[in-house]
């Protein structure tokens, strides 16, 4: 059976919340994985956090994890910063016996799914040329290709979710969890403005060029996002956007005549969207920053029309 797994942080609980009351309404029953990634967790917050997503888990099975507390059945190599927190997508495989949806806290389901409709998917069906990275990016591949024993190749996965990942190619690939864990936590201290690492990078190149080559060109509405300088359309255009939404994410202040147009474009598409047949969107919360409280109040009520209840807040930490 196909499973979810989140990766998330305590300041997105209020995303977290919502993306679980998606699943309740829209998603076929699964395990939901949600990893806290935060490396302490006071166990105040984690009562909170338990009371609050439990109630929504009525046909899907919850299984919390906190990084700051060892679980006898799941297998993650713990210790953590943000960039490290990206290896637990991998991790995780040890303990599951079959492919998984990896999501993070923005990404929300509006459809019904049914996850084995996702089955012939893999990774997030992007394509995005090595060449065209900028050079810290480039150092980071040729660090997992120096690690792993493999040419650079010329396509990778642009840095996204959601993605479908195919757990027997992760444990072919990673022979030692132990090993490779450890190793993740060294790349992760070392990023720089030289160097930046990437889990969908490593996961393009186990999959292998022509892997990445045939996703892209699957026809299949999947997943539209929305950021603060980029509407990314359908995952079967990613040869286009993606050029488009490189290093957006990154930007806390975003060129305020560019936000203007896509926070307009976004108010003025965004009921349009949820009625189409694509399953999966990300509402970045660079994006929810911007919004005004009227505008705020708008997407909220145009996500109750899909018969959720709970309500979008705007998230202050920087990260």
């Amino acid at each position: 059976m196909i499973n979810i797994v989140t990766l998330t942080f305590l300041r997105d609980l209020r995303q977290t919340l919502l993306q679980a009351e998606s699943i309740q309404k829209f998603v076929s029953p699964c395990v939901h994985f949600v990893i806290v990634t935060n490396n302490w967790v006071s166990d105040s917050q984690k009562n909170r956090w338990r009371r609050l997503l439990q109630p929504y888990y009525t046909k899907h099975k919850l299984v919390l994890i906190f990084l700051s507390e060892k679980n006898k059945d799941i297998v993650l190599y713990l210790n953590s910063n943000y960039w490290n927190s990206f290896k637990y997508q991998f991790t995780i495989a040890e303990t599951l016996d079959d492919d998984y949806l990896v999501l993070n806290a923005k990404n929300f389901f509006w459809n019904p799914t049914n996850l084995e409709d996702l089955r012939h998917l893999n990774g997030n069906l992007s394509i995005r040329k090595v060449e065209d990275e900028p050079v810290s990016w480039r150092n980071g591949i040729k660090l997992f290709c120096d690690f792993f024993k493999v040419p650079v190749p010329n396509y990778v996965l642009w840095s996204f979710t959601p993605a479908m990942v195919k757990r027997n190619l992760i444990i072919s690939k990673i022979k030692n969890f132990q090993e490779f864990s450890e190793k993740w936590a060294e790349w992760s201290t070392m990023v720089s403005s030289d160097l930046e690492i990437s889990d969908w990078h490593l996961y393009g190149i186990f999959m292998g060029e022509d892997e990445i080559i045939s996703q892209a060109d699957k026809d299949f509405l999947f997943y539209q996002g929305w950021w603060h300088e980029d509407v990314l359309r359908s995952s079967k255009e990613g040869k286009t956007w993606v050029e488009q939404h490189q290093d957006s994410w990154q930007k806390e202040k975003p060129n305020p005549e560019t936000y203007r147009k896509i926070k307009k474009e976004f108010l003025k598409n965004f009921r349009k969207f949820l009625n189409s047949d694509c399953k999966i969107t990300g509402i970045h919360k660079f994006l929810l920053r911007g919004l005004t409280a009227y505008e705020l109040r708008e997407v909220n009520k145009i996500i109750s029309e899909k018969g959720l209840k709970t309500k979008l807040k705007k998230v202050k930490t920087p990260n």
